[in-house]
């Protein structure tokens, strides 16, 4: 089996709910990715892989960078539309599970939609690297991961950095789109070293953090890390390789999937291909990323675990 963790959609009557908010050249993104609205079209992707199942998400951008008015109103349409794909029947053997996203500039309105989605069924949360530039380990998000931990959920940690992020500060904006092929990879590696060097995850010891994109920098520098920590004298190798997952999807790099591999280990690492991004509406993520991990230098039981294993012990 092949549980691909880490996947987005953008339902039809979610995005017919954007439209009314958005002016529509802004979503032609989503509505030109049929496989991502297009439930029908999606299956015939997915019909491709034998004994492959998904874990679906909303798709960026989050809640209040659409319309932080209606950001709960947003959240409330798309997570109800995640539940609807995984209880349908045409769909459910293929999406049976879903990752709830939280309107996350309000936070009692987040805290009840954590209820609501669990009763829901939910098995995690998807939170973004940051909260309109606010970091997510800032006290304010406090009450969230207390819940989150109260019912002993996953956390999925997504990058986002907008194009107004300036590459250097004597500039008002990113330049040839590094604020996405360099900065959300910075954006994850941040997020995560902060949630783990600030002490939250320690005072909430029954979350559990998956890092998208295999953790964005960290593989790559661990050599720097172990210098930084003789930097501030904390142990953030140990904290990391304990307290965080790494998800496959790297776009189908072969290097980076072994270096990344080598650095989390087969028991923290999790399939994933962020379909339907790339090409073929996702179908040529998910078979390049299959082709690599079939081909990562590691056993058949380290192959079982990242596939389903892992994934399986923790939902």
């Amino acid at each position: 089996m092949k549980v691909d963790v880490y996947n987005h959609v953008f339902p039809k009557k979610y995005l017919s709910y954007i439209e009314k908010i958005l002016p529509s050249g802004l979503i032609k993104r989503w509505s030109d990715i049929t496989s991502i609205h297009d439930m029908d079209v999606r299956m015939r992707v997915l019909d491709n892989f034998d004994d492959y199942k998904q874990i679906i998400a909303i798709s960026p951008p989050a809640f209040e960078v659409i319309n932080s008015k209606f950001s709960h109103n947003l959240a409330q349409v798309a997570n109800t539309e995640l539940h609807s794909i995984c209880t349908n029947p045409v769909y459910s053997e293929r999406m049976p599970w879903f990752i709830a996203s939280l309107p996350m500039n309000k936070i009692k309105e987040s805290l009840a939609e954590i209820d609501r989605v669990v009763n829901m069924g939910a098995v995690g949360f998807q939170l973004y690297t940051n909260v309109n530039n606010k970091a997510l380990d800032h006290i304010d998000f406090k009450p969230i991961f207390e819940k989150i931990n109260e019912y002993n959920k996953l956390i999925w940690i997504h990058p986002v950095r907008p194009p107004s992020h300036p590459d250097y500060l004597s500039e008002e904006k990113s330049k040839y789109d590094i604020f996405w092929g360099l900065g959300w990879p910075y954006e994850t590696a941040a997020c995560i070293s902060r949630l783990v060097l600030s002490g939250l995850l320690d005072e909430f010891p029954n979350i559990k953090v998956i890092a998208h994109h295999w953790g964005g920098m960290l593989p790559f520098f661990e050599g720097r890390i172990k210098a930084w920590e003789e930097r501030i004298n904390k142990p953030i190798l140990e904290q990391l390789k304990t307290r965080i997952y790494g998800d496959t999807a790297v776009f189908g790099s072969v290097s980076s999937s072994q270096t990344a591999f080598d650095f989390w280990g087969a028991e923290r690492s999790l399939f994933a291909t962020d379909m339907p991004f790339g090409l073929d509406g996702g179908l040529h993520n998910i078979k390049s990323t299959i082709d690599i991990i079939d081909n990562l230098q590691c056993t058949d039981k380290e192959r079982d675990a990242i596939y389903h294993k892992n994934i399986g012990a923790l939902i």
